[in-house]
């Protein structure tokens, strides 16, 4: 016994060969186009991140000095007064 095909009612749900190439070809297209902006983003927030890391450092480096000169003597003043005055003579 043979089985009728209902016409138009089935359905297949697999995608075409042409189908995926079409999506992938869209995929690239965008992937291509927001190569750039990605990569520009990335060296922004490395180089943010350097210059947290320097500023750490820095800092660091202000407290050690600050550490050594009160060992050496050197009485710091509280900020409102220059400790050291510079002439153009």
């Amino acid at each position: 016994m043979m089985k009728k095909r209902q016409g138009c009612l089935e359905y297949n749900s697999a995608y075409t060969l042409i189908e995926v190439m079409l999506v992938l070809a869209i995929v690239s297209v965008v992937l291509i186009a927001a190569q750039r902006p990605l990569l520009e983003f990335h060296r922004i927030v490395v180089l943010e991140q350097q210059k947290e890391v320097l500023q750490g450092d820095f800092q660091r480096f202000l407290l050690r000095l600050k550490s050594v000169l009160i060992q050496a003597g050197y009485a710091l003043s509280s900020g409102s007064e220059t400790a050291v005055g510079i002439s153009t003579h």
